[in-house]
């Protein structure tokens, strides 16, 4: 004969329930943790995965031949901006003659003024005149790019490429532009090109941005990235950028954060005061897991770069970590006073609030941060749900968590968070299908799939319900609610030996958790291996002195095991906790009994008796007696 679910043999309904609840409460606790965390842990640098930016292209220089003494003197005019005597002398010299060479020396000069229309104007002229200067391609390239008219500039470079095969300044220009634009296999043949060109320093910067493309060419890559990036570091042995290359090519694992770590180590010793290094550290740090090493690394950054706005950011994002809320609202305060539009610090604003229970702070700072992005901000949606569901306004809730899935359909956290907010309303329906969605967006989801497990325990659909324990467990196995519901049913459906192996399992990881040390006991009374049974219980009491039932459930165990006195001390400890329910003085009172106290077990037997004047059992139990 199967067990039901809800039938009471040794273990007290109380206990299968129990389990359930513990098992929902942790999905919802876990569930609100983990959509702050989907916020938290956004850190506006992306982390080991990004390095420098690509450098600024070379500029126009001034090269002037000795055989040209004028033109020298005009362009120290120009050196020292002396821009109207120099802009006379040049248009004297073009209505000499007027030539290419003169043309783009006037379209130098207001180049260097800031007056890119007046320069193109000339350099256009200085193209269209043969015959053509022979670095005028190059100038209007650098224009074209400081306009943002990249195309045109990449054109420009091509063009003087052609004209001198081995200007350095045009290939090296034209690399810059193909990897901002992400042609990166033209990249790597243009600064291939640029690398054979030069020497020296120049030749480690072109190695250096040989390095960036491999690292964005991503996966298969990574060798051709390291030994360009080294080869950087070979030719500048000071050469910082490349070595925040080298930590970019680490994995996200323990090990390679800590060779990022050795880099970033490596970095300070050529430049103690640097924080763009100290503010890496603080990432590793985080990834880690370190909270307390990435604040100091964050401090260390500012000091350094007191109005370095990612170091205060993330600094105020690992002391919510630490809940010093004081200092980390002082933080995301001081990047709003630089930028009041900063979106992600009202968010964590209310993050702050909602910690602090100041749910009406809390919701003005989300609501603040959703106007800034115009309304499509999901994450802050969903933290409004989650105050609202803390507050038990369930409908608001929901429309929260409703409006975040309408603006991104496929947010698994929402669509989880809605489930649980729709079972509080009592829509049952609505909250299976939108746990179901919650899974099928995102398929690992243990949390959902946990709750989703417990929605069908609670419908009575066993199957189904461990059907979703195993799918939770598949994508982490230690997860500890999805452990013990599951336990708890195969327990109900007399697989033993199984619910036995959970409960080991998560005792091997939580070895102080009372309820699965009772629930053990309880695994092995049913096998009849009593000795097991009573030392189980024992721990379970042992870690919760007022854990009233395993004390009964042990008593149960002593009197099967014709130890009654055993019992009595236990019964009489139980009451000590809880002295108004008349079935622990029922039980009270067997056990006096059957250790032969027959006067005290009447009297106690009356004193339950008189909490419930109407119980059978307790009226049968005194018959007996009095006979």
């Amino acid at each position: 004969m199967k067990r039901s679910l809800w039938q009471e043999s040794f273990v007290p309904v109380m206990l299968v329930v129990l389990a359930i609840f513990v098992s929902l409460l942790f999905a919802q606790y876990e569930a609100a943790k983990d959509a702050d965390r989907a916020i938290e842990i956004v850190i506006e640098d992306s982390g080991q995965k990004d390095v420098e930016a690509p450098d600024e292209e070379s500029d126009v220089k001034i090269s002037v031949s000795d055989n040209d003494p004028e033109r020298a003197r005009i362009f120290a005019l120009v050196e020292n901006k002396h821009w109207i005597e120099a802009e006379e002398a040049f248009k004297s010299r073009l209505s000499e003659k007027e030539s290419s060479e003169t043309l783009a020396d006037l379209g130098t000069l207001y180049y260097r003024q800031g007056d890119f229309d007046q320069a193109q104007l000339y350099l256009d002229k200085a193209i269209a005149t043969t015959p053509v200067d022979a670095g005028v391609y190059f100038q209007r390239g650098v224009l074209f790019s400081k306009r943002g008219e990249l195309e045109k500039a990449k054109n420009d470079y091509q063009k003087q490429i052609k004209l001198t095969p081995f200007h350095f300044e045009a290939h090296y220009n034209l690399g810059i532009l193909q990897l901002k634009t992400k042609q990166y296999l033209m990249a790597v043949q243009t600064f291939e090109r640029a690398a054979r060109l030069t020497s020296g320093k120049r030749k480690a910067k072109v190695f250096y941005h040989l390095g960036l493309v491999f690292h964005k060419l991503g996966t298969g890559y990574e060798q051709q990235a390291q030994h360009a990036f080294n080869s950087a570091i070979r030719l500048k042995p000071d050469y910082i950028a490349p070595r925040f290359g080298l930590a970019s090519l680490e994995p996200a694992s323990k090990e390679g954060q800590q060779n990022a770590l050795k880099l970033y180590e490596t970095v300070l010793r050529l430049r103690s005061n640097y924080a763009p290094a100290y503010f890496r550290m603080g990432l590793a740090y985080s990834a880690l897991g370190n909270t307390k090493a990435a604040i100091n690394a964050y401090r260390k950054a500012i000091k350094y770069d007191p109005s370095y706005v990612k170091a205060h950011f993330n600094l105020g994002l690992k002391l919510i970590d630490k809940r010093q809320l004081t200092e980390a609202l002082q933080q995301f305060e001081w990047v709003l006073q630089r930028n009041p539009n900063h979106t992600k610090s009202y968010f964590n604003l209310g993050r702050i609030s909602k910690v602090k229970k100041d749910y009406a702070a809390a919701l003005k700072h989300y609501q603040k941060a959703i106007s800034l992005r115009n309304g499509d901000y999901p994450e802050a949606m969903v933290n409004m749900g989650l105050i609202h569901f803390k507050q038990q306004k369930y409908s608001q809730a929901i429309k929260a968590y409703n409006e975040a899935i309408r603006l991104r359909p496929n947010y698994a956290k929402a669509w989880y968070q809605l489930g649980l907010a729709q079972l509080q309303k009592g829509m049952p329906a609505e909250a299976e299908n939108s746990l179901k969605r919650s899974t099928k967006n995102r398929p690992d989801y243990y949390q959902a799939w946990t709750a989703l497990g417990d929605f069908y325990v609670q419908e009575g659909d066993l199957d189904d319900g461990i059907s979703a324990y195993q799918q939770a467990l598949t994508f982490r196995s230690d997860y500890q609610p999805a452990q013990l519901a599951l336990a708890d049913v195969y327990h109900h459906q007399q697989r033993d030996a199984e619910a036995l192996s959970l409960y080991k399992a998560l005792l091997a990881d939580y070895p102080n958790f009372g309820v699965v040390w009772a629930k053990l006991g309880v695994i092995y009374e049913a096998m009849g291996k009593h000795s097991e049974a009573k030392k189980s219980l024992l721990q379970a009491i042992q870690l919760n002195p007022q854990d009233i039932d395993s004390k009964r459930l042990l008593a149960k165990l002593m009197l099967t095991l014709k130890q009654p006195r055993e019992a009595v001390a236990l019964l009489a400890s139980a009451l000590e906790v809880d002295s108004g329910r008349s079935e622990l003085y029922l039980e009270y009172g067997k056990a006096l009994s059957a250790s032969g106290n027959g006067s005290s077990a009447l009297t106690e037997l009356e004193k339950g008796l008189r909490l419930d004047p109407g119980n059978q059992e307790i009226m049968k139990a005194i018959q007996l007696l009095k006979k």
